[in-house]
């Protein structure tokens, strides 16, 4: 009987922008499904000109769920732009 393992979800782009939120203070806690689905569906809404304000809105609980595990003393809204910025510049 052979094992086979699936493969993994984050392609090089996707562990790219798990790193840089690891630097940022924002990946403990998160599963690469997670940073996926959060990632695509960020991009998906700058892309389709959602004002800025809604998309932090969206963000903010998984992006300050993640400070918060990672020790990282930002507050929801800071944790929530660092989050959009860091995805915008590293994934989408």
């Amino acid at each position: 009987m052979s094992v086979t393992t699936a493969p993994p979800l984050l392609d090089e782009r996707g562990e790219r922008l798990k790193e840089a939120l690891g630097e940022a203070g924002l990946a403990s806690g998160l599963t690469d499904g997670t940073v996926l689905a959060v990632a695509r569906g960020l991009c998906d809404q700058v892309a389709a000109g959602v004002p800025e304000e809604r998309i932090l809105d969206t963000v903010r609980p998984i992006a300050t769920y993640a400070a918060s595990v990672s020790g990282t003393a930002l507050s929801g809204d800071d944790a929530a732009r660092r989050f959009v910025e860091t995805t915008v510049g590293s994934y989408c």
